[in-house]
């Protein structure tokens, strides 16, 4: 059921807050449907790296909560998990330990989500997802 935007990111803070972590830790994304491949690796795998989502009204406003939630707080924009932009908006833990975050401060990410390869070229992020404990 749609929610208007202020909802949705006064949820989403309160979410992030209560499973933990910096902002800066979390990933923010938009998609056109909450049943495409994304969350069903999600639900598939129990990632247990606390994917929220909610349904914006509009893709105008699901926009809007993305740019709160980057700008604002933090999170990092997810540009890559889902080919299409939509009224969903995403968010979950990105664990920078293991994988490909593990290397991102030995090869560099820049803002773009971007990872250096150190051959000139670069390659997109992967998010890491681990299962952490209760």
């Amino acid at each position: 059921m749609p929610i208007n935007h202020e909802e949705m990111i006064e949820e989403i803070e309160g979410h992030i807050r209560k499973f933990g972590g910096g902002f800066g830790e979390w990933c923010v994304g938009t998609a056109k449907d909450s049943r495409g491949p994304f969350f069903r690796r999600h639900l598939a795998a129990d990632l247990g790296d606390g994917l929220i989502y909610r349904e914006a009204f509009t893709t105008s406003a699901a926009d809007q909560v993305l740019d709160h939630l980057v700008n604002a707080c933090g999170l990092r924009p997810d540009r890559g998990s889902v080919p299409a932009p939509g009224k969903i908006v995403f968010v979950y833990h990105q664990a920078r330990d293991s994988g490909y975050g593990a290397r991102d401060t030995e090869l560099g990410v820049g803002d773009s989500g971007e990872m250096g390869t150190g051959q000139g070229t670069t390659q997109p992020a992967r998010p890491v997802f681990h299962k952490l404990a209760a």
